[in-house]
């Protein structure tokens, strides 16, 4: 997953990379209008905590209809921060899914192409084994060997 400072960043460079594997770079926008809309939401949910921590501690210094107007407010803050909670959670939930849609962004020296034809080796290792021999897989050799009965193991698993 791409780290959203680097989004909020560098936009541009994450479309760049988006284009290059042939994706739509407006991924990109939509993520950073959740994380803007995610900011908000936060923001307005810790001035709403701040504030409810500091009548907290006034109120108890508090005395007769001035205590009972505070205590009242912090009524209204709680029913706020109540409605802003699960909006919050909506919210990161969405930004989350949007970020797991973007693709990781390739290195800047691979070249673009439309698939795996395009695909240019940077160099070979060492050289290709010539058999003078059919090679089998896996299966067709543990079989030969008599370590792999796949009709019994058809038979005992159903």
């Amino acid at each position: 997953m791409l780290d959203l400072k680097l989004i909020r960043d560098n936009p541009e460079l994450v479309k760049a990379g988006i284009r290059k594997k042939h994706r739509d770079p407006g991924m990109v926008d939509r993520v950073l209008e959740i994380d803007c809309r995610r900011r908000e939401v936060v923001q307005e949910v810790e001035r709403l905590r701040a504030e409810q921590n500091r009548a907290s501690g006034e109120i108890p210094k508090l005395k007769g209809e001035e205590r009972e107007q505070r205590i009242a407010a912090m009524r209204e803050i709680s029913t706020s921060l109540k409605s802003l909670e699960p909006q919050l959670r909506e919210v990161e939930t969405a930004l989350q899914r949007a970020l797991l849609e973007l693709p990781n962004l390739p290195h800047e020296s691979v070249p673009p192409g439309e698939d795996a034809a395009g695909n240019v080796p940077l160099r070979h290792w060492g050289e290709k084994p010539r058999l003078d021999f059919k090679p089998l897989d896996h299966v067709d050799i543990g079989t030969r060997l008599g370590i792999l009965d796949m009709e019994r193991g058809a038979k005992v698993s159903g």
